[in-house]
């Protein structure tokens, strides 16, 4: 695929959601590079897993990332880490949401 079809997909599929997330500084970069090479912006805004938590008000960091390591180790690969970063995210909401 050529990176202006990559970024159109992107686009037209991440445009509705408003916390697009991800767990690492150099996926914003790459990300960057990514629609600076097509041409285009994003219809969307990318936020480091670390910094959203920081603005969620009731969600405690050491929570999420105890709840990233009961997961065990994660095979570093984008899909593998995109699912174990949405369990974390799962467990220590469902808990929040059961705590209030």
């Amino acid at each position: 695929m050529s990176v202006a079809d990559v970024c159109s997909h992107l686009n037209s599929t991440l445009c509705y959601y408003d916390d697009v997330l991800c767990d690492s500084q150099w996926d914003l970069f790459w990300l960057g590079r990514l629609y600076k090479a097509a041409h285009m912006r994003p219809t969307f805004t990318l936020t480091e897993v670390g910094h959203w938590l920081l603005n969620r008000e009731g969600v405690n960091r050491d929570d999420f990332l105890a709840a990233m390591e009961s997961l065990g180790p994660a095979p570093h690969r984008a899909e593998a880490d995109s699912k174990f970063i949405r369990q974390a995210l799962s467990m220590i909401l469902r808990q929040e949401h059961c705590s209030t």
